[in-house]
């Protein structure tokens, strides 16, 4: 701003920069922040936090550690609300009870010179399908957040809410590892995507997806084997005869161990009397 002194003999105009300095060079960023000049503050950068979403195994219908990963490099704006959502899975509240460890978190803050470790621990369920999860440090017990984790049906969702205030709306860089312990149930084979969208608190929104093919595993090891019990015998030509030309899901209903098309045909015929009463050990 312009600011006029007069002395006796002329008028001086003099600059003064956000910062307050005369002629200084400090401006307001894109976060509204005052910054470079005699502030020591530097410009912030675009909102890209850096996300992954990682499954301990892809079995179908089985228990997994469900881990989340976020970080940010420094002066980014800072995050706001954090909402993880899938399509399919689901969380085994059943087996939960308050005071439970599902989990723990690893923290780290102020570009890595603040870090904790902590468990996460079922502090209340709403419903069968709702629950409230503090994360409790190691050492001091103190809360460092909360999540809520609820089965959408299908589906999932674990909702983080808005850390305290710090009196700025930038970061100096932070990270954060949540692994949820066994307690993420996996779907049926199929795809299974997970959706993250972490808001900043300037009103940015970053979305990514992660994508997993489920599978199941086949225990059945009897090439001409249709009902998975190991050994090929008159229920397994039965199934086959009675499913003749019928499309079914693959390995199922008389689409034999060794064909395993999603057709019922010739073929498992045909394994099953090549391999009349061979067993699996």
């Amino acid at each position: 701003m312009l600011i006029g002194f007069v002395n006796p003999s002329h008028l001086i105009a003099q600059n003064f920069d956000c910062n307050g300095d005369v002629n200084g060079s400090a401006v307001i960023d894109n976060c509204g922040n005052c910054v470079g000049g005699n502030t020591g503050a530097v410009a912030c950068i675009a909102f890209t936090p850096s996300v992954s979403v990682v499954l301990s195994n892809t079995d179908c219908d089985s228990l997994s550690d469900l881990t989340i990963t976020v970080s940010q490099d420094a002066n980014e704006p800072d995050m706001g609300a954090a909402l993880f959502a899938s399509n399919t899975g689901s969380f085994d509240i059943a087996s939960m009870s308050v005071g439970d460890v599902i989990g723990t978190a690893d923290l780290s803050a102020n570009n890595g010179a603040n870090t904790f470790i902590t468990q996460l621990i079922v502090d209340s369920i709403v419903s069968s399908d709702e629950v409230v999860v503090q994360s409790l440090d190691i050492n001091t017990g103190l809360p460092l957040g909360t999540f809520t984790i609820l089965n959408t049906n299908p589906g999932v969702s674990i909702s983080a809410s808005p850390g305290v205030a710090d009196g700025n709306n930038t970061t100096s860089g932070n990270s954060q590892t949540l692994t949820f312990s066994n307690v993420f149930v996996n779907p049926s084979s199929g795809p299974l995507v997970f959706t993250t969208t972490i808001d900043s608190e300037l009103g940015d929104q970053d979305v990514q997806t992660f994508s997993f093919t489920i599978t199941c595993s086949n225990t059945c090891l009897q090439q001409g084997d249709a009902d998975c019990d190991g050994v090929v015998n008159l229920s397994d030509l039965t199934l086959v005869i009675n499913n003749w030309l019928q499309f079914t899901t693959v390995g199922t209903n008389g689409d034999v161990i060794g064909s395993e098309d999603g057709f019922v045909n010739l073929d498992d015929l045909s394994l099953v009397i090549n391999n009349w009463l061979q067993s699996t050990p």
